[in-house]
This record gives structure tokens, C-alpha cells and sequence, in this order.
């Protein structure tokens, strides 16, 4: 931000993955801040950001995944926890360009992939997606669920079509992102640094159970079966969720909170943690209580 102030810049160029890009915002968004320096206090809501001192912002993307170049919100590091700086104006201009990905090895390509994924199918079973948000997250997990298809079949020999494919689903999901909210597998990451694992990386392991967990209400089941009737030939949305993992697993990382050194205790404490920020999902939407919480992170391990 002092460089910023120092270059008395008018615009900020990000360019990178969802971390880069949330600095670049958040960037763009302080650096004529007159709380700049109180991050702390932006994030826990003493200070709110003025879009009328925020500079103009572009976007260049180079994962296919977390939609920081559509969403309204930088999310920086507080301690061991992930906490947001909301209220950002939108970019001028997102350059979403497959070919910047294509130097992306496997790893960092599937955990981009599934977080996709998930915030895709999060924005679909929440409360405050209108019927065009839905449609745009249908549309985008279609898209991505093919993309993780394909790299499944290719395993380290990524094929630029596949990385065209995540690319274009991931833009949709910023997109759609950008007008809803998120639901479990989000809320339950926001320590995920404490235990080793990258944000997209825990997401993903925790997609398929958070997914039947939040299946359990009628409305959630009521949107997956409009999305499974696009994938008729994949069947239901916790059969092909199943691909999450595996694509995990041959990206030579842990599928499993297990496999990934995280025990009963640390998912106690994990819901302990998690509960103190009142995680809301569903259709209705509700709080989520502590038994929900953990049959997630049980279904994971």
C-alpha cells in the first residue's frame, strides 16, 4: 500500500493465483484508505472499505479456481486464521487466459480444480442465489465436473483443452460466486494453515461429505437433481463427487483428513473453532450446529 501511495498508482495490475489476486484488491482497495493500516480492524468489521477511495483494479487470473478476480472480498492471513476484507468495487477488467495456466504442474491444477467445484455447487444450494445465479452455477460445475473428468484421464499430462475447459467453468463460478454465498466445505477452512493443508486442498477433501451433510434438506436435494439431470451419465451428485478425492490422490496428495495427519481431536477443536463464527447454509438457510459440522470433517477423515 505504500508503494502504492509512494507511485500515487491510479490502477493495480494482479496478476497470479487467488492469493496474489486477493492481495492486488485488497491493494487496491487500502491504499487510500484512511484505516489502511488496520487490517485487523477491516476484517472483523471496525472499519468498513470506502469505494468511492479505491483505486481501479484488473484481474489476470493464472489458476483455474478461486474466483478472487469476480468476488467482492480479499482474503487475507489473521494469525492462523483466514479472515476477509469485504466491500471491494469489482475489477475494471478480468483477462482470463487459459495459457497462463498451462505451466501450472498437476497439484496446484487439481486443488485449483475442486475448489472451483465446490464453490461452484455451494453457490447453487445457497439461500441467496436467484434463479439466473443458479443457472450460472449449473452451467459452471457442469463445466469443471468435465474438466476433473479430464484430468483424471490424463493424470500429470494436463492437456490444453482441459486447462481451457477448468478455465472458462472457473470464470463462471467468480461470476456466480459474486451474487451468493458460500456453504460447509468454506466454513470449515479457516484454520486450514494450521494444519499444513492449502486452502483449495482442504475444500476438496471435505466436498463430498459436506455435500451429503448438506443434502440432507429438502431444497439442497431439489437443486442437485436439477444439476444431476445435465450429467444423466454420471449419476448422482455424491457418486461423481467421489472423483474429488481421486483426482487428489493421483496429484500425489492427501485424499483424506487422515491421510493428511488430521485426528479426532483436531476436528474437535476444528468445530469448536469453527462454531465461534456461526456458519449459516441451506434452503432455508439455518446455522449449522456442532453435530453437522462434524459428520463433515467424520466423513472426510
Amino acid at each position: 500500500m505504500n508503494a502504492a501511495r509512494r507511485a500515487r498508482a491510479n490502477i493495480v495490475l494482479a496478476v497470479g493465483g487467488g492469493t496474489t489476486l486477493d492481495v492486488g484488491k485488497a491493494i487496491a482497495a487500502l491504499a487510500e484508505h484512511d484505516a489502511a493500516e488496520d487490517v485487523e480492524g477491516l476484517q472483523v468489521g471496525r472499519h468498513r472499505v470506502d469505494p468511492a477511495k479505491a483505486l481501479r483494479w484488473i484481474a489476470v487470473p493464472t489458476t483455474s479456481g478461486t474466483g478472487a478476480e469476480s468476488t467482492n472480498n480479499a482474503v487475507i492471513e489473521l494469525g492462523d486464521e483466514k479472515r476477509s476484507i469485504r466491500g471491494i468495487p469489482p475489477p475494471e477488467l478480468i483477462m482470463a487466459d487459459p495459457a497462463l495456466t498451462d505451466s501450472l504442474p498437476l497439484a496446484p491444477t487439481a486443488i485449483a480444480a475442486v475448489d472451483a467445484l465446490s464453490q461452484a455447487l455451494e453457490v447453487l444450494t445457497s439461500a441467496h442465489a436467484s434463479p439466473i445465479v443458479q443457472s450460472l452455477s449449473i452451467k459452471a460445475s457442469v463445466i469443471l465436473i468435465r474438466g476433473i473428468q479430464s484430468l483424471i484421464a490424463a493424470g500429470a499430462n494436463v492437456k490444453p483443452g482441459a486447462r481451457d475447459t477448468l478455465s472458462w467453468g472457473s470464470l463462471l463460478m467468480g461470476v456466480a460466486f459474486a451474487h451468493a454465498r458460500l456453504g460447509i466445505p468454506h466454513a470449515l477452512v479457516h484454520y486450514c494453515a494450521r494444519f499444513g493443508l492449502a486452502h483449495g486442498h482442504m475444500v476438496g477433501i471435505l466436498l463430498p461429505s459436506a455435500m451429503q451433510v448438506q443434502a440432507r434438506q429438502a431444497g439442497v436435494q431439489e437443486r442437485l437433481r436439477r444439476l444431476e439431470s445435465h450429467l444423466p451419465e454420471m449419476g448422482s451428485v455424491q457418486e461423481w463427487s467421489r472423483s474429488v478425492p481421486r483426482l487428489l490422490a493421483i496429484a500425489g496428495l492427501p485424499a483424506s483428513l487422515s491421510d493428511a495427519g488430521i485426528g479426532l481431536q483436531d476436528l474437535e477443536w476444528i468445530v469448536r473453532a469453527e462454531m465461534a463464527h456461526e456458519p449459516m447454509f441451506g434452503i432455508p438457510k439455518h446455522h449449522a450446529d456442532r453435530r453437522e459440522l462434524l459428520d463433515v470433517l467424520s466423513g472426510a477423515s
